[in-house]
């Protein structure tokens, strides 16, 4: 049996740790995923021709796209990777928006 002294936080701060990981994972998710997933439908869009079915493919690929990163971010091991990915998938995906006229 362990014994604690108080005010001494050792015992918590593993558990403290892994909740603040998890925070930061789902922040990543949910927020770097909806950025991946925008500029993705984005690009679709000004990569079609026609703006309506540009649109439109790019509102029913986009939903994939969240998904995809959002698991992809949870099934990573590390948290560096997880944000990486996302962040260059991101950027990525914003040139090549940007280079198909995006932002007009």
């Amino acid at each position: 049996m362990v014994e604690t002294i108080q005010g001494d936080s050792a015992a918590a701060t593993p558990r403290r740790e892994m909740k603040r990981t998890i925070l930061a994972r789902v922040a990543v998710a949910l927020l770097g995923s909806y950025a991946v997933a925008w500029f993705a439908a984005a690009a679709i869009a000004c990569a079609v021709a026609d703006g309506f079915q540009g649109k439109t493919l790019g509102q029913m690929i986009g939903p994939l796209v969240y998904a995809t990163a959002v698991i992809w971010a949870f099934a990573v091991r590390r948290l560096r990777v997880a944000v990486g990915g996302i962040a260059l998938s991101a950027l990525a995906v914003m040139l090549l928006w940007l280079m198909l006229g995006g932002a007009r």
